[in-house]
């Protein structure tokens, strides 16, 4: 898109192409990018449960999962390019230009995964109990369309191209501990550890050699980049008569092997309150959620490149009311 536009040129003696644009004393490149994504995984369990004495408590579930994800974005860049005549030809003299890639993605998939755990009343008020997660298999269509809208030179907009691509996905199986413990029948204290293998997480196709190869190289990065993580959730509820205060913390484990500051952690914050009398109730919730993402809007061929450091804060607010009959 990029040679078809007279952004860069192909040097038939060095056997590689070459920037068209540039950057002089009086203007700079610009650079800008903007994106919206939206989301959504759905899943809908089939779920069996078992008490032994009513001191062992087993349940399993079988989960079907929807996933939905479209992200569009547009990248601009403005400054200074050779000029090209109608025929193709460098007149000599040069222009400002400004050039819009836009690219989109939509993302469809379902997948299965299947879960079993255990509660068990280890002691008076203290329950202890573990999870294991199966990982998910997704069977996952990609539609990603691009374009390229370059504005100065003797060409205007490309054609926009759509690749499809059908793949399989394998998320990690996660292993989950957790207590509670009630205090003098007023109060509540819970704990909840997780352990993920990120690098476990596999993508493979069946559309010939050259995407198998793509899927190896995929899994291959997986592995030398992502790492294992263990999230972390504290809480706690002390009631009043029939009101409940509750408050909580949660800490996400980055999964990247290089992020050793802990720059990628996902931290949560809640507190709430919940008022019940007779069979009805109403909860009231807050959640704060930090996290921190990176962004490049391309990279270079010495694999470097722009790099943009965000932080985003979630403010979430849940009402529940609730009738027991």
């Amino acid at each position: 898109m990029a040679y078809d536009n007279y952004l860069i040129s192909f040097d038939n003696a060095a056997g590689n192409y070459f920037p068209e644009t540039f950057a002089d004393a009086n203007q700079s490149n610009a650079q800008r990018k903007n994106e919206v994504r939206a989301g959504s995984v759905s899943e809908f369990n089939f779920s069996a449960a078992a008490n032994i004495s009513n001191s062992v408590y087993i349940g399993a579930s079988v989960g079907l999962v929807d996933l939905r994800y479209t992200s569009d974005s547009q990248y601009e860049e403005a400054g200074r390019a050779r000029e090209y005549d109608a025929a193709g030809v460098l007149t000599g003299s040069n222009i400002n230009y400004k050039l819009l890639f836009n690219q989109s993605q939509v993302t469809k998939g379902s997948g299965v995964n299947g879960r079993v755990g255990l509660i068990v009343r280890a002691a008076e008020g203290l329950r202890i109990g573990a999870t294991f997660q199966t990982p998910t298999w997704f069977v996952i269509d990609d539609s990603y369309t691009e374009g390229l809208d370059n504005r100065g030179t003797i060409r205007g907009t490309t054609d926009s191209e759509t690749y499809d691509f059908t793949y399989n996905l394998r998320t990690p199986l996660k292993g989950s501990l957790g207590a509670s413990y009630v205090i003098a029948g007023q109060g509540i204290i819970t704990a909840d550890v997780d352990f993920i293998d990120y690098s476990s997480t596999r993508i493979s196709t069946n559309s010939g050699n050259t995407s198998n190869e793509l899927s190896r190289k995929n899994n291959a990065d997986i592995k030398n980049n992502y790492q294992s993580a263990v999230n972390y959730r504290v809480g706690g509820e002390y009631k009043i008569n029939n009101l409940s205060l509750r408050a909580g913390y949660g800490l996400n484990g980055s999964p990247y092997k290089t992020d050793e500051d802990g720059f990628f952690d996902t931290k949560m914050y809640s507190g709430g309150l919940g008022y019940r009398v007779n069979n009805y109730s109403i909860d009231l919730a807050y959640q704060r959620v930090e996290t921190n993402n990176a962004f490049n809007p391309y990279t270079l061929s010495s694999g470097t490149g722009p790099v943009a450091d965000a932080k985003s804060t979630f403010n979430n607010v849940f009402l529940t009311l609730g009738l027991r009959f």
